[in-house]
């Protein structure tokens, strides 16, 4: 704990800030009503300035005297997760401050520490899918010591099934976000030991990442490890997790838990280690015996047994006994099937003399592995499908050769390219990696050979390289289809899952949308709409693409009259792109300004030429989250409609083109907006005019 000195510098520098906001419970913020039905929405409270107590469970630095390294890692930001004293669902929250440089360092927050229960003033922000809290700096609010509890809250116990379920996140564990928790037996897997991050199992197909944002679990490799605090390294997959406990973070597919400080982690007895599974052949022919290695061995004792567990096109399960030759190499044989193009899944057990058992992969449900027994070459199809649920390839890391007709070449993605089986179709698209496919162009039909690879979840066919690898077969070809395929039905889905994973690298249009959200990602802004057309929300990502569409990711975009805002509201008659997976998302990239079709801009009544200009009032009023905003135009003339906050900002352009004279009308969205009154005005020729609105969600 900090010194009594700290305590009294924050009570007195904080008498000289005068609240002047709400102060709400951090429940307040992060109750969502009917999560169920509703998802994972953002806060009602996104955007507010608001006041918040609560106790700290993590502090922002090591001792604000001697050691100011920061524990939660946030880049250069002092961040701590807090929750309401109460400890009641819905109670927790990261809390962090933007700018810890000059001035702003006057909030005092980096000198909080674990089991202080605070006041602090800030804004809800919302980033990704967690809602967030950032310190208010203009003004600068410092924060409050109310008192010193004698120790951090006991963690919440938190059951698997509490927040996924059946592979899927379960939208209930919400109520969790920010809370200070404990999961109890699990098995791990996915260890990563450049980042510290390892993957917790129930045996029942659910998972949880742990994700190492404290610095107490930063591996060596990482500059931002507590050197001389930590010794921290992530357990071997199959190891038998008693407990652990930790703030609670969402993702839009998923839970991250993060241990806070030495002893959240409690590791049982380790069981063998399973890896280096390797197979003898990419692609099985029907009557050739397959061999299975693995690398197998026990760190505290020995291996009594392994075994290959097998199934021929879900047929019943077959086990075989695995032999070793010596150094831990482990092998087995699957029997010739003399089945032509059928699926063979298999996974590896493996008990210690203790009668400690792994299994690998730990989920035999959706991460089993397999491969196909088939007589033909192999084509983009036996690449990309993935059909138990893990998006993994069955042939990550064998050299294949497949031919394709090109989709995206360098002049749409930089120096992606993407090829298509002629016939098109669900599992037919994949992107391709190397010096040797920049010379492809859209409509060459293509021959690669290259190496099966997954890149952060993403399947693509890499390192060619060589010309040998890369050939053009013909030009011209017509390119394949897009693919219809309703928005609600990729969705905001896990990695991984059938309906959105058979698309990725797929020619894929939505028709009939709408820009719902004209940023995805809240306070923060990477480049990506939401688009719905009428069946749910799914996102576009329009910073790679050769296009003049944007999302003011960067606000001097706006003043680019060569370039167009696609705000909430805009109507899409068809939206073309490749699908792509990154951070956590599926979404939809176009390639240029030919995936754009828009439907024709047309007056309300022309005919009928208005005598006066007019701004007529909104309607509905109040409205959420949608309202049309009518005009009048008694000549031609170049017309401005621009929406803006209480504090006069400018936060939408919703016209800005010349409009002939007649009726004119303009839907707005502020489905991205807090509650709050807003003004509208409109600029045409000489004509001003400014009105209010209220939008109540």
């Amino acid at each position: 704990m900090k010194k009594c000195l700290l305590l009294t510098l924050l009570f007195i520098c904080s008498s000289f800030y005068a609240q002047t906001y709400p102060t709400v419970k951090i429940s307040d913020i992060q109750f969502i009503d009917d999560i169920a039905n509703t998802g994972d929405v953002a806060s009602p409270r996104d955007g507010d300035t608001l006041t918040i107590e609560g106790v700290v469970t993590v502090a922002p630095v090591v001792d604000a005297q001697n050691d100011r390294r920061p524990i939660i890692w946030a880049g250069g930001r002092w961040s701590v997760y807090m929750q309401d004293v109460d400890g009641q669902p819905w109670g927790g929250m990261l809390v962090l401050q933007d700018d810890t440089t000059g001035v702003n360092q006057n909030t005092f927050f980096d000198l909080v520490d674990t089991a202080q229960v605070i006041r602090v003033t800030g804004v809800v922000s919302e980033y990704i899918s967690t809602t967030e809290f950032f310190v208010l700096l203009d003004p600068i609010a410092p924060v409050e010591v109310i008192s010193q509890l004698p120790k951090r809250p006991d963690p919440v116990e938190v059951s698997m099934d509490a927040l996924m379920n059946g592979g899927e996140k379960n939208p209930e564990g919400e109520k969790y976000e920010g809370m200070y928790v404990i999961l109890k037996n699990f098995t791990t897997s996915d260890r990563n030991v450049t980042n510290g991050y390892f993957r917790l199992n129930d045996g029942n197909g659910n998972h949880l990442m742990v994700y190492t944002q404290s610095s107490f679990f930063k591996v060596a490799s990482d500059g931002n490890r507590l050197t001389g605090l930590t010794d921290y390294e992530p357990p071997v997959d199959g190891s038998a997790i008693e407990y652990i406990r930790g703030a609670l973070t969402t993702r839009e597919d998923t839970y991250y838990i993060v241990p806070l400080y030495p002893g959240d982690i409690k590791v049982g007895a380790a069981p063998p280690t399973i890896s280096s599974i390797h197979r003898n052949t990419a692609i099985a022919l029907p009557d050739t015996d397959v061999e299975i290695t693995s690398k197998i061995y026990d760190a505290d004792g020995t291996v009594a047994r392994a075994d290959l567990h097998y199934r021929v096109d879900g047929g019943s399960l077959n086990h075989v006994q695995m032999n070793t030759s010596g150094d831990s190499v482990y092998s087995a044989t699957i029997p010739a099937v003399f089945q032509d193009d059928v699926i063979i899944d298999y996974y590896l057990t493996a008990q210690d003399d203790l009668g400690n058992i792994t299994v690998e992969p730990a989920d035999t449900v959706a991460g089993k592995l397999f491969f196909f027994a088939k007589t033909s070459s192999p084509d983009i199809k036996d690449i990309q499908y993935s059909p138990f649920g893990s998006g993994m390839s069955s042939l990550q890391g064998y050299e294949v050769t497949v031919s394709g007709i090109v989709t995206a070449d360098t002049s749409d993605l930089g120096n992606t390219v993407y090829i298509q089986d002629e016939e098109g179709g669900p599992w037919s698209g994949i992107s391709l990696f190397g010096t040797e496919v920049l010379k492809f162009r859209k409509g060459d039909l293509v021959t690669v050979t290259g190496t099966v690879a997954e890149y952060f979840d993403f399947t693509e066919l890499e390192d060619i390289n060589q010309p040998s690898q890369a050939s053009v077969v013909s030009s011209g070809n017509e390119l394949p289809e897009a693919e219809v395929v309703q928005t609600g039905s990729v969705d905001f889905l896990p990695n991984g899952s059938i309906n959105a994973e058979q698309w990725e690298g797929v020619l894929v249009k939505y028709v009939d949308a709408e820009v719902s959200n004209y940023n995805a990602d809240g306070s923060s802004n990477y480049g990506e709409i939401l688009v719905n057309d009428g069946s749910g929300d799914t996102r576009v990502e329009l910073q790679d693409g050769d296009h003049k569409y944007h999302n003011l990711w960067d606000p001097l975009l706006i003043d680019d009259t060569t370039l167009v805002f696609l705000d909430a509201g805009t109507e899409i008659e068809e939206i073309t792109g490749v699908m792509y997976y990154s951070f956590n998302n599926y979404k939809l990239i176009p390639r240029n300004n030919d995936d754009f079709v828009f439907p024709p801009v047309v007056s309300v009544d022309d005919s009928d030429i208005p005598a006066d200009f007019a701004l007529n009032q909104n309607y509905p009023n109040p409205f959420n989250p949608s309202t049309v905003i009518e005009f009048a135009l008694p000549k031609t003339a170049e017309v401005r409609i621009r929406i803006f906050n209480i504090l006069g900002q400018e936060i939408a352009k919703l016209i800005d083109e010349t409009r002939n004279a007649g009726y004119h009308k303009v839907k707005f969205n502020a489905s991205g907006l807090s509650s709050g009154l807003y003004f509208y005005s409109i600029d045409a020729g000489e004509f001003n005019s400014v009105r209010k609105m209220m939008l109540i969600k």
